[in-house]
């Protein structure tokens, strides 16, 4: 609190939340949004997601969306009028270019500024974008931090891809920008084995202009968590005592299994509302011995998943975990209706899944998406912020429905959920969901026969396009994923075969390259193109990205 008052002072800080899974990042960052808010301030999160590692700005496509909606939700005043003019001024022609990163940009701004708009990769190079880029990006939290103070939360920062983190550095570090509180939480005990996220905060923090503070968050004691018995259950400490001796020594103290175990208390009938006394009522002796916990999280929401939940919801979790961030009851039905309608899919799915299709479900009514999704909404599995956009409440609940997909199927499924969204998807929704579909699509693309062209030349496709686009927004680390998988998928044959094809993979391939100063890759590449029989025009790229290797080496200093 005493950061944000800061903030609320004009002065630049970061603050990074550690702390181990559980532990309350997350919440104690949330819990600053309504006091931001009643003092005048703007509060916008993003999360990073365990299963989009390749997706480039994941937390920040949504925390830079947030803000425009924030923009479009507020009432006309000065203070909103004069954030858009800033916008307006800020990104003037370059909205197309924004857009790549902030869709909500272009409803803010309005078509007319769209239509205006040019396609900056077709007239500059691509290394040069990336200083763009950034630029416009460091214009466009200007333009809110310059009218109202700003808080930034970038949550779970140690499933960031390096293009978020180079991004995190940029702004953070950017002095125009006085009026921003940067939050960013991170699991500490992941930290040595992620050099990307350990460099990034070692280089923030040997900036000596920036205020960092580092809050580390640990288990509760068994004292903390008697206060908070007594605050939930409306009692006192000394009543309480008992119960927080047995919640501490199943626990351990963490916030999230306490939370849990509580639950499951409830649920069990362990503990429940006296209407007679008006009171909270429990039975310690019972709660020692029958309530099972394990010091693992993860295996704790695991046997609540499989004891509590019926066949369907634990379907429909499933579904949604593969999907990862934000899923909606048209999609996951969509998805559950092709399975379902797919011939042996208990064989596709094993035992957690195959309720769609085995002796007890089938002939009888099955359960609803939307009903699926309301208990679990009703368990604390799920939530719902805008009526229809459900996430998971904690990565843990994601990790435990996930791990309730037999491990031998997991690929297979989400090639299927991939292909399903393919079908789904109209060519507008797709562009805007490439990286989620291709992502599923590529987990599971050991399941596609290479003597299937018209498969492999699809994905081939379809990565060469969530490439480009990972490259449009400078993205450059997950482009090259994504190139070297469609490369992959092409035919022995193909600079025969799929001569156009081939040619736009490699041609992409070696820009990427030579934005990564992957020299030798962007050799090889250079010289499949320059080596095949095709006519001058179609090599002409090619000789592009060689004079910008040679003028790249004759203008920056060699390390």
């Amino acid at each position: 609190m005493k950061a944000d008052e800061g903030l609320l002072r004009t002065s630049p800080e970061l603050i990074l939340l550690s702390g181990r899974s559980g532990t309350g990042k997350s919440a104690l960052a949330q819990s600053l949004k309504g006091y931001v808010e009643r003092s005048g301030g703007i509060f916008a999160m993003g999360k990073f997601d365990m299963r989009k590692q390749s997706e480039p700005y994941t937390a920040f496509v949504l925390a830079f969306n947030e803000l425009c909606n924030h923009v479009m939700s507020t009432e006309a005043s000065p203070a909103t009028l004069d954030m858009r003019s800033c916008l307006h001024t800020a990104i003037g022609s370059e909205i197309e270019f924004m857009t790549e990163l902030v869709p909500n940009i272009s409803q803010l701004l309005g078509e007319q500024e769209k239509s205006n708009a040019k396609n900056d990769l077709t007239n500059h190079g691509y290394c040069e974008t990336k200083n763009k880029f950034n630029f416009l990006l460091r214009k466009f939290l200007c333009a809110f931090s310059s009218k109202k103070p700003l808080v930034l939360f970038l949550d779970d920062l140690q499933w960031a891809d390096k293009a978020s983190l180079e991004l995190f550095k940029t702004l953070v570090l950017d002095e125009s920008n006085l009026n921003i509180l940067f939050i960013g939480s991170y699991r500490d005990d992941e930290l040595e084995r992620n050099i990307s996220l350990a460099t990034c905060l070692r280089d923030i923090k040997l900036q000596n202009h920036m205020a960092v503070s580092t809050i580390s968050l640990g288990n509760l004691d068994e004292e903390t968590i008697n206060m908070l018995l007594a605050d939930i259950l409306t009692t006192t400490g000394e009543k309480t005592s008992g119960l927080a001796q047995i919640v501490h020594s199943k626990t351990h103290g963490n916030v999230f299994a306490v939370i849990q175990f509580l639950n499951n208390m409830q649920l069990e009938g362990i503990l429940y509302f006296c209407i007679g006394t008006l009171m909270w009522k429990w039975d310690e002796d019972e709660v020692q011995s029958d309530m099972y916990v394990t010091e693992n999280v993860a295996e704790m929401m695991i046997f609540k998943l499989k004891n509590t939940l019926s066949p369907d919801v634990r379907n429909i979790l499933q579904i949604g975990a593969c999907l990862g961030g934000q899923f909606d009851p048209s999609t996951l039905s969509f998805i559950a209706e092709r399975l379902q309608a797919t011939k042996n899919e208990a064989s596709l799915t094993g035992q957690e899944l195959s309720s769609m299709h085995d002796s007890s479900t089938r002939g009888k009514q099955r359960i609803s998406v939307i009903q699926c999704l309301n208990h679990c909404l009703g368990q604390g599995l799920l939530e719902c912020h805008d009526g229809l956009n459900y996430q998971f409440t904690h990565d843990q609940v994601s990790t435990a429905a996930f791990s309730l997909i037999p491990q031998e199927k997991r690929d297979y499924l989400q090639l299927r959920i991939g292909q399903a969204l393919l079908e789904k998807l109209s060519d507008i929704e797709l562009e805007k969901k490439i990286f989620i579909v291709v992502d599923l699509l590529n987990r599971g693309v050991s399941f596609i026969s290479r003597d299937n062209d018209k498969e492999c030349k699809l994905l081939a496709t379809l990565n060469l396009k969530a490439s480009r686009k990972a490259m449009r927004s400078s993205a450059f680390t997950s482009a090259e994923s994504y190139i070297k998988i469609g490369i992959s998928l092409l035919g022995p044959e193909h600079w025969s075969c799929q001569t156009a094809l081939s040619l736009e993979m490699f041609d992409t391939a070696a820009k990427i390259a030579l934005c990564n100063r992957n020299w030798n890759d962007m050799k090889y590449y250079l010289n499949e193109i320059i080596c095949q029989n095709l006519p001058t025009e179609n090599k002409v790229s090619a000789y592009i990205v060689k004079m910008n290797y040679f003028f790249y080496h004759q203008h920056v200093p060699q390390e």
